[in-house]
């Protein structure tokens, strides 16, 4: 008797449902966790972007700061690479999000929770429509059919190294953008009619909105093209390569459209420096860059996919590298790599052939879906995280449950194979489930999270570093802590920094001659990490003794090692050489990082500096901080640089504006009190009103709101 397509659809919507509640309440107990001190001040602190303190402030903010607002991406432990990134939507989106959640962590964490959810259901229901194109529901029980697809789906929802990109507060866009390129990737596999125009219209807008909230889905119309190719050409044989080619490429036109936009405004903005520094790079760097780095790399995932052991938010330094070019295991690297993809080539043009067609389908869209994390296109700064697995783990389950669902298909008559399948599934989701669950717990607070990443570190550089933030974590959320077990940590991280000196001039001695030169081009090679590390030593001196002549002696000897500064470097750097009145020295550095075009608003702003102190041209210091405030329009210190510039300059229109603008950023209330005072005296009726009635909001008992309020009704009337 056949089944009634309608109970099949329930009972398939109601696994669906339950299979996103269990990760749902998987993830539950993580709601409450609290801020860490890993990036999180983005949000806590505001560092890029403001939380808005009204509706209508989101409007003026846009109005008066833009969109336009670029972030740099670096870590100088990571690598010498900064990337420079900015997306409007995701700018937009941020401003709300901002005002909506201010800073309750538990908001974000749900968030971020719901939108994983959102995307188990996803990958459930993409799965069930593989499972219908070998006509499961005919061959096998509805029930197993579906306790297959859940399992699958849980594979992904609670693999390990999903925990990162979920549980950090911070990748909530990252998300986002992923749950509108995965519903893409759902409308694809559930689409009845060609060309139909509202398909069109619908795909356009989901991939634009993701693409331009976060460019990491860049290579999903290539990696839906492999898909429709596959799967058109199994199930078309009286259709030439060429022909099916042809058609994917036309049922992708919404895809494409949007790519074409996103690499026109990619190359019409700041983020184009990205590959100007490609350009710039030496050859031999570049062919090392995707032949010898990028395998090592790619290695390093798969080991983090099929064992999940070593978790750490440093993955970076989790990578494994050879020493030398030609080293047996770079070798291998290479080998497992360009020989899965070299097989892929050739599947490509036997996709009809059962065994090509499985590996093409495994492993193709898995390859490009980890393509912009593999250092070939671009490098990036870091090297490898866990969070960089997030798609490309979706669309190994996807290509796992073709062979699976091939196979039961292929063999319906063996009955058992579909029951075995549940039971190992089962097997392997309990022992990866069970892995998550206890690094669910390292990401509790500051304080867990960074002694898991203590207890993991391959080197005492990580070590020292990682121990040196746990005390500045708990001075910054536990005010009750003791300035003893503060200074503990501190110099715990000192006794590390010293060790791992000592080991990196080892190994400067032993390898630094025989290191390759992309090494040496991202900052990794020893004579640079001991550089490093030096200047690990010098920052923490000088942030817990404001000492700069002893951070500058620790530091000087080993500066000239470091080909490129990054900005947290050059921020520490410029700062001791001024206050130790090296101003040449300062001067060089910072015309040598504007050299290399390494730009940010650290560099602009220190640049005015220099130009009012030591030339007095303060037609220049005006240049550096409009070109700061151009492409970093939210930062503070463009926007205090620039107020100072025009009270010096009496210029009091310019002036009223860049002090409300810095009040408005940083909620301050003193530069609002001085903007309204003078554009009262300006006589602008509009921008003074406007400014009375926030600081009336949130200060109405203050002396000076009071009698700036009774001075604008004396010359405006009531307010």
């Amino acid at each position: 008797m056949k089944a009634n397509p309608n109970k099949q659809n329930y009972l398939t919507l109601f696994i669906c449902l339950i299979t996103g509640s269990v990760v749902f309440l998987f993830y539950l107990h993580t709601i409450n966790y609290s801020w860490k001190f890993f990036d999180e001040d983005i949000i806590f602190n505001e560092t890029v972007m403001p939380a808005p303190a009204s509706f209508s402030e989101i409007f003026e903010m846009i109005k008066l700061f833009g969109l336009n607002n670029h972030f740099i991406a670096s870590n100088p432990l990571y690598s010498n690479i900064s990337n420079i990134r900015c997306d409007k939507i995701n700018n937009l989106i941020l401003l709300f999000v901002f005002f909506l959640f201010q800073k309750n962590v538990s908001l974000y964490h749900l968030t971020s929770i719901l939108l994983h959810t959102i995307n188990t259901c996803l990958l459930f229901l993409i799965l069930n429509s593989v499972a219908k194109n070998y006509s499961l529901t005919s061959l096998i029980s509805n029930l197993t059919r579906l306790s297959l697809i859940s399992l699958l789906t849980l594979l992904w929802s609670l693999h390990p190294a999903i925990v990162e990109p979920v549980l950090f507060a911070c990748n909530w866009p990252t998300l986002l953008s992923y749950t509108l390129a995965f519903t893409t990737v759902f409308c694809f596999f559930n689409s009845k009619t060609e060309d139909h125009f509202s398909f069109f219209i619908l795909t356009f807008i989901l991939f634009i909105s993701s693409l331009f909230i976060c460019e990491h889905s860049v290579t999903l119309p290539l990696i839906l093209f492999f898909y429709i190719y596959a799967n058109h050409q199994n199930n078309h044989s009286d259709y030439f390569t060429f022909q099916t080619i042809l058609y994917s490429l036309k049922k992708l036109l919404p895809l494409l459209l949007v790519l074409a936009i996103f690499i026109f405004h990619f190359f019409s903005s700041l983020t184009k420096e990205n590959l100007n520094m490609i350009a710039k790079t030496p050859l031999e760097v570049t062919l090392e860059r995707i032949f010898w780095l990028a395998p090592q790399i790619f290695l390093h995932f798969l080991k983090l996919i099929f064992f999940p052991i070593t978790l750490s938010i440093d993955q970076t330094a989790q990578v494994k590298f050879s020493h030398y070019l030609f080293h047996p295991y770079a070798i291998l690297c290479f080998l497992i790599m360009f020989g899965l993809l070299f097989l892929s080539l050739i599947s490509f043009f036997y996709v009809r052939r059962r065994g090509f067609f499985y590996l093409f389908i495994l492993f193709i869209p898995f390859f490009f879906s980890l393509f912009p994390f593999l250092h070939i296109l671009s490098p990036i700064y870091n090297l490898a995280s866990e969070r960089y697995l997030y798609s490309p783990l979706f669309f190994l389950i996807i290509g796992f449950s073709y062979i699976l669902f091939s196979l039961i298909s292929d063999f319906s008559q063996k009955k058992f194979i579909p029951h075995l399948s549940v039971i190992i599934l089962l097997l392997i989701l309990c022992t990866l489930s069970t892995r998550t669950y206890f690094r669910t717990l390292d990401w509790s607070d500051s304080y867990t999270l960074l002694t898991s990443a203590i207890k993991t570190s391959p080197n005492n550089l990580y070590k020292g570093l990682r121990l040196e933030m746990v005390a500045s974590s708990l001075k910054t959320f536990q005010k009750d802590i003791s300035q003893n077990t503060i200074n503990k940590y501190n110099e715990a991280s000192r006794r590390t920094l010293k060790k791992a000196l000592i080991y990196f001039k080892n190994k400067k001695i032993k390898y630094q001659d025989k290191t390759p030169q992309v090494i040496k081009f991202y900052g990794l090679d020893p004579k640079t990490l001991e550089a490093k590390v030096a200047f690990l030593l010098a920052f923490t001196e000088y942030s817990n003794n404001s000492d700069p002549y002893k951070a500058y002696k620790i530091f000087e000897p080993y500066a000239k090692n470091l080909g490129f500064l990054d900005t947290i470097i050059l921020d520490f750097y410029y700062q001791i050489l001024f206050n130790t009145k090296n101003i040449d020295a300062a001067e060089n550095i910072l015309h040598k990082a504007l050299n290399q075009r390494r730009f940010s608003p650290v560099l602009f702003v220190a640049l005015s500096d220099l130009c009012e102190f030591k030339y007095n041209d303060l037609t220049l210091t005006e240049k550096y901080l409009n070109q700061s405030f151009k492409y970093f329009p939210y930062d503070p210190s463009t926007l205090f640089g620039l107020k100072r510039l025009y009270k010096k300059l009496n210029n009091a229109k310019e002036f009223a504006f860049y002090s409300y603008l810095y009040g408005l950023r940083t909620h301050d209330p003193e530069s609002l009190k001085e903007a309204a005072h003078v554009y009262l005296a300006l006589n602008n009726k509009e921008m003074s009103k406007n400014i009375l009635q926030k600081l009336l909001r949130e200060y109405i008992n203050d002396p000076q709101v009071i009698q700036t309020k009774i001075i604008y009704e004396q010359i405006f009337g009531r307010l």
